[in-house]
């Protein structure tokens, strides 16, 4: 929740905390770390007018886009009906707008529809051409429109970095950081015992042999981007890795047909002229014009 003043949402907390909500309450100026770190599902954002609209908000388009990273939250806002337009607030892009004083019932049962509606892409990172199902583990190539390609066999490891790669796309981690997030997230007593810098080099190979082997595997052609040498995890020189999605599959290609027939100029319909210019000696003004290869009687 964003408000500077949390005791008016005071009751609204208490509602999200009973249904099982993990709750957080911060500043407006401290909201866009807070949200950075926690990725929440819903966020709650308290406007009284529109001067008090949180300046983060547009910050927040910008850097959480869904078509950027993949995170893409509710953003529902709490406000005053008297004092400010609640389609208006529809258009600058909220999900959905609660008026005070807020029937925590009703606007819990909305949420309710939110979140299962929002269920599949809260289980799912993608990019262009990758899916990751973070319920399952499985992943997938797939094309632009969401039709599924190739499966890709990775281990354990493979897939945390996976998705934290996904998950923060062009972020470039460095080995250090990657050890910690994998310390956090491994249970393996073998795999911990070998966390080294080598584990990461090594496991980033295996995920990129992977991907290889998938995408070789596709009757679609596909080729990598240009100026990559990767398809998905690319090195920075620095010392790091980075995920960017630089395949281009053959269907994603729309070709662009360019007509290189000699224009046909119509007769103007009242004197007859068809010359590039126009008739200038009748008052039918501009010629109309077709490609020279239609049928005649075709405009």
């Amino acid at each position: 929740m964003v408000c500077n003043e949390p005791e008016h949402l005071a009751t609204l907390a208490k509602c999200l905390d009973e249904a099982g909500h993990e709750v957080n309450i911060c500043s407006c100026e401290a909201s866009l770390t807070v949200i950075g770190q926690d990725k929440p599902d819903l966020i709650f954002v308290a406007i009284w007018n529109i001067l008090s609209l949180p300046s983060f908000f547009l910050q927040f388009q910008r850097l959480y886009a869904p078509l950027n990273n993949g995170y893409s939250p509710v953003i529902i806002a709490i406000t005053n009906h008297e004092s400010l337009d609640v389609g208006h607030l529809y258009n600058m892009g909220f999900d959905l707008v609660a008026e005070m004083p807020v029937r925590e019932p009703v606007l819990m049962a909305q949420v309710a529809a939110i979140d299962r509606r929002m269920g599949l892409s809260r289980r799912t990172v993608t990019s262009d051409h990758l899916l990751v199902n973070l319920h399952t583990h499985d992943v997938f190539v797939k094309t632009q429109q969401g039709r599924l390609l190739a499966h890709l066999s990775i281990g354990q490891v493979q897939f945390i970095l996976l998705k934290y790669f996904m998950q923060y796309p062009k972020r470039i981690w460095t080995r250090p950081e990657l050890l910690e997030r994998l310390g956090e997230e491994v249970e393996s007593t073998r795999i911990m015992d070998t966390f080294d810098l080598r584990l990461i080099d090594g496991n980033v190979y295996r995920l990129r042999r992977a991907i290889k082997t998938a995408l070789d595997g596709l009757v679609e052609p596909w080729q990598v981007g240009q100026g990559f040498r990767e398809a998905f995890l690319h090195t920075e020189r620095s010392g790091g890795y980075f995920f960017c999605d630089a395949i281009v599959l053959h269907q994603d290609i729309t070709p662009v047909i360019k007509s290189t027939a000699p224009m046909q100029y119509l007769p103007c319909a009242t004197c007859g002229r068809t010359t590039p210019e126009g008739c200038t000696q009748c008052l039918a003004g501009q010629i109309l014009t077709r490609p020279a290869l239609l049928p005649k009687g075709q405009g």
